[in-house]
């Protein structure tokens, strides 16, 4: 049975090695298109980007974090020059990105890995040098302070992209808390800021997707997740610009609203967001944003009820990096079963100590001592016989003739043979006692350690469930089944220590 499986085995990957190498070249290919499109399209939009009316260095950020795809950022930024402002007003970008593209192509291993510190200091380096060197030519000091601080922002979104990325790429699942919260914050700042700046017509990029993101947000995080994705858009689009800002201060008070209304479904969440929003709009008075912050509102909010679940839940982990909840209760299980056998293991080696130390302490009292110990126990001329030496010859003869010991200058000599006696017998006894607690320790110590060894083997085969290949599993499946071996399980998964 066992040589049956083995040559199936061999059999099933030499056929999906033959069938399957240019396949996987044609998708590796289309994968990689994929990809420079992507990044053109990223760079692209954020080459539209401002930060209160100045190019924003947001462009410079995708490209150092698209690694060695940079090149397509920079041409997608270059043909957004073309259609907006000129090379001119994009010079600093444009320098810091095609410096950044050169790294990529000249050392191979600027971007490997993704190392957020490494990435956010050559980042802002670059960004600040090209920034001084443009303002030299002279600009104001308001124009050189805004290059300024638009570097140092395109270099913390460098930091919380190659943050959130690395975790990912190692198949952690990110989970909004701490770090990582205000990673994600950045982000989505950092996005929803760039879009901004793209309008068409009426209509606004940014707006439009905070909108359908908020009551999103506060049906799956309740009102935390609407009020707290309600101020970072707000503070998203007073980034900017301060005139778009004026209309979307109402959005964390809609967002904690429509958070109320999340446990009724869907269109009721929606349409609790767009009332709330409306009324809050209609209340602030009439101004120039007032009908195209409407129209945004009523988009977003037709998009969010629009989007089946399915998809929403597709997105939440492709974009929010959310893993999956077999995922997250296998790690849990798995951190659960090694925190158990490392205190398994901790309390193995704490019974070898105290036994050690009581086998110690028992093997230090000799035999002549405990007969003195017993013997001398409230008598009057302790002193005296350890002055005179009395008790230092008794225990001497103790030791050498435990059976005729000699009492000599002793009150207490007619009872000294009794004394040994039953010293002696105190002596097997602890001894009989110190062997069979041992031996219990050993067993037990044993015990203990095959506990450990399975409690770790289950959490190690737990911990590799995330790299079982399902699809080829049922493929090996099926191959077994079509030779003849019915009820066959197979399952394949990837060994990333031995790849």
């Amino acid at each position: 049975m066992s040589i049956g499986i083995g040559t199936g085995l061999e059999g099933l990957g030499t056929a999906a090695e033959l069938d399957g190498g240019g396949s996987r070249r044609l998708r590796h290919g289309r994968e990689v298109l994929l990809k420079c499109a992507l990044a053109a399209a990223a760079g692209f939009l954020s080459g539209f980007g401002k930060m209160v009316g100045f190019g924003s260095y947001m462009c410079v950020a995708a490209a150092a974090v698209s690694g060695r795809y940079s090149g397509a950022v920079l041409i997608g930024t270059a043909f957004s020059c073309l259609l907006g402002d000129g090379f001119a007003a994009m010079a600093a970008q444009l320098g810091s990105m095609l410096t950044i593209t050169a790294l990529n192509v000249f050392f191979h291993d600027y971007s490997h890995g993704g190392e957020p510190i490494r990435l956010t200091l050559s980042t802002a380096a670059v960004t600040l040098l090209f920034s001084c060197i443009i303002s030299a030519g002279g600009a104001d000091s308001f124009t050189l302070s805004m290059r300024v601080i638009g570097s140092l922002m395109s270099a913390c979104i460098v930091f919380a992209a190659a943050t959130v990325s690395g975790k990912r790429k190692l198949g952690e699942p990110v989970r909004v808390g701490g770090l990582t919260a205000v990673c994600l914050a950045m982000i989505y700042i950092a996005a929803v800021s760039t879009l901004c700046s793209c309008a068409l017509g009426k209509f606004n990029l940014g707006r439009i997707i905070a909108c359908a993101v908020i009551p999103a947000a506060a049906k799956k995080r309740r009102a935390a997740g609407g009020a707290v994705l309600g101020a970072l858009s707000a503070v998203a689009v007073t980034m900017c610009s301060a005139t778009l800002a004026v209309n979307t201060m109402l959005l964390a008070a809609a967002g904690l609203i429509c958070s109320a209304f999340a446990d009724l479904g869907r269109l009721p969440c929606a349409a609790a967001f767009l009332v709330s929003a409306a009324a809050a709009l209609a209340a602030s008075g009439l101004n120039g944003d007032t009908f195209s912050m409407l129209a945004d509102l009523i988009t977003g909010t037709v998009i969010f009820a629009a989007v089946p679940s399915g998809t929403l839940a597709k997105l939440s982990t492709v974009f929010m990096v959310t893993g999956s909840t077999a995922d997250c209760a296998g790690q849990t299980a798995s951190a659960r079963l090694n925190f158990a056998a490392m205190t398994i293991s901790d309390i193995r080696q704490k019974l070898v100590q105290a036994a050690d130390t009581a086998c110690r302490r028992t093997e230090s009292v000799t035999f002549g001592e405990r007969v003195m110990n017993r013997l001398c126990a409230g008598c009057r001329l302790y002193d005296e016989c350890r002055a005179n030496g009395c008790a230092a010859n008794i225990e001497r003869s103790c030791e050498s003739d435990p059976e005729k010991p000699s009492a000599v200058g002793c009150i207490r000599g007619d009872e000294l043979a009794a004394v040994c006696a039953e010293c002696r017998s105190r002596e097997l006894y602890e001894r009989a006692e110190a062997i069979r607690m041992k031996e219990m320790g050993t067993l037990f110590r044993e015990q203990l350690g095959v506990m450990s060894d399975l409690l770790n083997d289950l959490s190690c085969r737990i911990s590799r469930r995330r790299e079982t290949d399902v699809k080829l599993s049922a493929a090996a499946r099926s191959f077994f089944e079509r030779k003849g071996f019915a009820g066959v399980r197979a399952c394949v998964y990837t060994d990333w220590q031995r790849a």
